[in-house]
């Protein structure tokens, strides 16, 4: 048998070290002649928090090590006015770095490096990142988001910087819309923090530069947001395959044509946890006194409970919101006729409203059959073959 020339076990500071080198003493995963030769090293340097934070102003003006700026393809650094609020003042030889170190277009989705120029007389930074975002497409926006800031945050670690300024991409000439790409910025940040180790970034500021009050407010909000659902959550996207039950796609040209699903599911109510972040929810009640009441969704100014779905779609529609969902009570409560008029007058607004619904991307109808539910407990707690 082979044991490895070296083994390297992280635990958390909480946990009992000695207790581990014991184990792997007494299930002899280590040589005899090495069992006693192990060593215990505790390293706290890598765990350290980074602090994420807003701020309001000029990107060019920013206190941090490296800059993150958009432009297109060509690296003209004209295309945007951030771009161009970068050029003015850090100088036309960043232009010539561009157009010396990166002859050839550039590939969506990719960045190139230059020194800071005039900037860093100004500002502390000594770099700035220019990535080439593609046009915006509603399905693929935020992945597009997330793996670009990764890409920054990973390229700042490799660059030994300690802190990093980055606009809201995509939201200018590109129109991505401001709410997702905080809430796929945010998310991006997340992922990296909780992953990086021994990363050199101590301090991740997102600068915000139009409607400055309100995108504070939103940032706060969705922050706050991606704290408490980040928790608990088991699968990164939503499949109906991890969930039993009814799921069907409502057809229409109208959708179809613009990318927009509309979907009806008959399953558990956790299925909730498992739709993206970002993904607005509404509570919806029948019978007299109909309620339509907001349950999640940052940024939307949804406050009368006393509503009809319409009304929230179209607070959807005007938030830019991509993705929504309601969901009904309990579908053994209610007789099917009214179910069945409650999501059709669902899918109905959607393509009322769909030629000004450029962002939204999908619509869940969810009607919890907790009976069907209450049903696969029982089966899962007394049949060994579940």
């Amino acid at each position: 048998m082979k044991y490895p020339v070296e083994t390297f076990i992280c635990c958390s500071l909480d946990e009992d070290v000695s207790g581990v080198v014991k184990t792997i003493n007494d299930c002899c995963l280590c040589a005899q002649e090495d069992r006693f030769k192990m060593t215990i090293n505790t390293y706290l340097e890598g765990f350290q928090q980074i602090d994420v934070v807003v701020e309001a102003g000029a990107l060019a003006f920013a206190k941090a090590d490296v800059l993150v700026n958009t432009t297109d393809a060509h690296l003209t650094l004209s295309s945007g006015t951030i771009s161009k609020q970068i050029l003015k003042h850090a100088g036309t030889g960043i232009l010539d770095e561009c157009k010396r170190n990166y002859p050839s277009k550039m590939k969506e989705g990719s960045f190139a490096v230059t020194s800071s120029g005039n900037l860093e007389k100004i500002s502390k930074a000594h770099n700035i990142l220019h990535c080439v975002l593609p046009l915006f497409e509603k399905d693929k926006f935020d992945q597009v988001i997330q793996n670009m800031v990764k890409q920054v945050l990973v390229e700042a670690d490799r660059m030994k910087c300690a802190s990093i300024a980055i606009p809201l991409i995509g939201t200018g000439k590109l129109e991505y819309p401001v709410r997702g790409t905080l809430y796929s910025m945010l998310e991006a940040v997340y992922d990296y923090t909780a992953s990086a180790i021994c990363s050199s970034l101590k301090r991740i500021v997102l600068i915000l530069h139009e409607d400055v009050d309100k995108n504070i407010q939103q940032f706060n909000e969705i922050r706050s947001d991606i704290e408490q659902e980040r928790h608990g959550r088991f699968w990164p996207n939503l499949s109906q395959s991890h969930f039993p039950g009814v799921y069907k796609e409502i057809h229409s040209s109208m959708f179809a044509k613009l990318s927009t699903k509309v979907v009806l599911m008959v399953t558990s109510t956790a299925v909730m946890k498992h739709l993206p972040l970002s993904t607005v929810v509404f509570h919806v009640s029948s019978g007299i006194g109909k309620e339509v009441c907001l349950d999640r969704g940052s940024g939307l100014n949804f406050t009368s409970k006393y509503s009809k779905t319409e009304d929230a779609i179209d607070e959807c529609v005007k938030a830019t919101v991509t993705d929504v969902a309601f969901m009904f009570a309990n579908g053994k409560q209610k007789a099917s006729g009214i179910l069945k008029q409650e999501c059709l007058a669902v899918a109905d607004h959607v393509s009322r409203v769909i030629g000004k619904a450029e962002y939204l991307r999908r619509v869940t109808i969810l009607v919890p059959d907790v009976l069907f539910i209450e049903t696969c407990k029982q089966l899962l707690a007394t049949n060994s073959y579940f």
